[in-house]
């Protein structure tokens, strides 16, 4: 298990994905990503417990994925269709 902070997360990777093994929501969220060649991050929410903790209590968000873009938490997949549907 990774103590990694959110702090920290956020410090060294401008986006990231908090992810659930298996769960075809954050599939679906890491294609669009790369589809849409955007750098991230993956981290394991089972892994880096820490990390998945703080960023829940942060942006009140339960659910798999976690996506942060720019720095800033965008939600889940749905959230982020949205953004790549144009």
């Amino acid at each position: 298990m990774e103590s990694l902070t959110l702090e920290k997360a956020l410090q060294d990777n401008e986006n990231f994905m908090i992810f659930l093994k298996e769960c075809p929501f954050c599939y679906k969220a890491e294609k669009i990503l790369k589809s849409n060649k955007v750098k991230f991050e993956k981290f394991n929410k089972d892994k880096y417990k820490t990390l998945t903790e703080e960023a829940q209590n942060k942006y009140s968000y339960r659910t798999f994925p976690l996506i942060v873009l720019d720095r800033k938490f965008i939600g889940g997949c749905s959230d982020l269709s949205k953004i790549f549907e144009n």
